[in-house]
């Protein structure tokens, strides 16, 4: 019987009886579907196992023969270095089953010709020599790295209903946020490997690491956006907390935010339980038709709520006005949200699928929105300006641990790097940027002890965390670390810290966390600088068996830009 031709890429990945080949290795090579965003390769005579040796592809288990980033044809390519055919098949032998999981939008874009990449990757399945099993995203975020749809998958669907053994199998990736340094002549292009590691929980290896046995850690970023800690803070929804839903009279709220943060679901939620009408640009296409509907409300003596972005003060003019004109008053609802966020929000509702109408929204709108804001303010002819903070309600527990989640890879300031960032002994080498807290000369009166400022050494703009151990006798430590410079320092620092009688009797512990920045007026907002605090101490709950500050003070200082608590 002849097979039918696939005219589109679509018929392509629905044909699940695509043809089994002969591999050389006694067993064959086998594509499948899943959908149209995800194919799977089975090559060679798979053994499904508890223990996973998974890898990324392009930059881990090959190269390009070029030596550009991307390859010039499907020949373009070789082993990351001679020794990855040996060490696969060696780990292999010690009872691993090899997974390779890669991101290859560019099939679907249509920028990279889809049985090219095939014949590619059976070329290396048949150079490697062993059974492989293969998970090639097409690039929806449902399937796309860092979030974890292709190992969910795998482990659903493709291990042959054996459960996966997180604490002895493995990840090994290029994308591991390592940054430029004297010896890393260029930046990682992202973090998504280390990312999609950290959200299934396995550990991670770089090629170097695992292939090259490399044994120094390199530093490394993550994201500066935590969605974890966000949902781990105790916020209420307004800022001011008795602020009136409805308000007094007639009136309309005009909302202020990025998109993806949360203007919507508080307007639905507004509109079910108190009655308000919803203008939205999305639905009537133009600003015009939304004042046009926000009128016909109006007149019916009806609230409203415009549920737009409104970023800059033009936008908010119209409906100010319109509200004057009825004798309605008009309320800003400022969203608390940063550009990072709203990516990661956006993201997410797109993987649960909370709306078909939510599409995935590129970097280019948020920087847009970004660029174009303006403050909302008072004088603009706002009765009041009201915060609103993200205070998400979960339809059941796999959205919530969806959304703690690492799923974009925006950087922007980076919070976290250096060493394996879930120790806190390496917590210690945030950013290049080191604080060292005295402790005052009377070390037993525990209620005058306060962190004071001894040296700051930074090299660039960095939020930094450090912890320092001191003995009985902390002036003569003190004058020790001062003396060297910043890798002695966190080095010493490090050696306290591993100490089994670090907490023994006359120990005191002493935390300090400093943020240095030309942009003064964030340093003056206790907010922010709560916020951050609440961000590291979620981080660190749960990893740590001591809490890493006994209490919270917020003395400022304007003349040295250092914050201390």
């Amino acid at each position: 019987m002849t097979r039918r031709a696939c005219t589109t890429m679509l018929d392509w990945l629905t044909d699940s009886k695509k043809d089994r080949k002969d591999d050389g290795n006694g067993g064959y090579a086998r594509w499948h579907s899943v959908g149209k965003d995800l194919m799977v390769l089975d090559f060679g005579n798979i053994n499904h196992c508890a223990d996973i040796a998974a890898f990324d592809f392009d930059g881990t288990v090959i190269i390009t023969k070029s030596g550009k980033t991307f390859p010039e044809n499907e020949d373009d390519w070789q082993f990351f270095c001679e020794s990855v055919p040996h060490a696969l098949t060696d780990i292999v032998g010690k009872d691993f089953k090899v997974v390779i999981f890669t991101n290859q939008r560019g099939i679907q874009k249509g920028s990279q010709d889809r049985d090219a990449f095939c014949r590619k990757m059976e070329k290396v399945c048949q150079e490697i020599n062993i059974p492989v099993q293969v998970f090639v995203s097409l690039g929806t975020l449902q399937y796309r790295k860092p979030y974890i749809g292709m190992w969910n998958y795998f482990e659903s669907h493709g291990n042959g209903g054996i459960s996966v053994n997180r604490q002895s199998s493995f990840y090994v990736g290029d994308a591991a946020g390592r940054i430029q340094t004297n010896i890393r002549k260029k930046k990682d292009h992202s973090a998504a490997d280390r990312l999609f590691a950290l959200n299934f929980g396995i550990k991670f290896f770089t090629p170097e690491q695992y292939f090259l046995n490399q044994v120094d850690v390199e530093e490394y970023t993550l994201p500066s956006f935590l969605p974890s800690s966000l949902l781990d803070e105790k916020v209420s929804l307004f800022d001011p907390e008795n602020t009136s839903i409805p308000g007094n009279g007639l009136e309309v709220l005009i909302f202020v935010g990025y998109p993806g943060c949360g203007k919507s679901s508080l307007a639905k939620k507004l509109a079910a339980q108190h009655g308000y009408g919803i203008v939205n640009r999305d639905t009537l296409k133009t600003w015009q038709k939304c004042v046009e509907n926000a009128k016909i409300l109006l007149k019916r003596q009806q609230n409203v709520i415009v549920d737009n972005t409104n970023a800059d003060k033009e936008s908010r003019k119209r409906y100010i006005s319109l509200a004057k004109s009825f004798g309605a008053v008009s309320r800003c609802f400022l969203f608390n949200c940063t550009l990072e966020q709203a990516a990661h929000n956006c993201k997410y509702r797109v993987i649960i699928d909370t709306d078909e109408k939510h599409i995935e929204i590129g970097r280019m709108v948020l920087d847009g929105y970004k660029k174009k804001f303006e403050e909302p303010k008072l004088s603009e002819g706002f009765s009041s300006i009201v915060k609103v903070n993200f205070v998400p309600e979960f339809d059941c527990r796999e959205h919530e641990a969806i959304y703690r989640m690492y799923l974009c890879l925006l950087h922007g300031q980076p919070l976290l790097a250096g060493g394996e960032g879930r120790e806190l002994r390496t917590l210690m080498r945030l950013q290049a940027m080191l604080m060292i807290a005295h402790a005052p000369d009377d070390t037993s009166d525990r209620e005058s002890r306060k962190a004071k400022p001894v040296q700051l050494f930074h090299n660039r703009e960095f939020l930094c965390l450090d912890r320092v151990e001191f003995g009985s006798d902390p002036e003569e430590q003190m004058p020790m670390l001062l003396r060297c410079g910043r890798n002695k320092a966190n080095e010493l620092m490090e050696e306290q810290l591993n100490r089994k009688d670090g907490f023994g009797e006359g120990c005191c512990r002493m935390g300090c966390l400093a943020l240095h920045s030309n942009r003064m007026t964030r340093l003056h907002d206790e907010k922010y600088i709560c916020g951050i605090y609440g961000r590291i101490m979620s981080f660190c709950r749960g990893r740590y068996d001591r809490p890493l500050f006994a209490s919270v003070e917020l003395p400022m200082s304007a003349t040295d830009n250092t914050l201390f608590l």
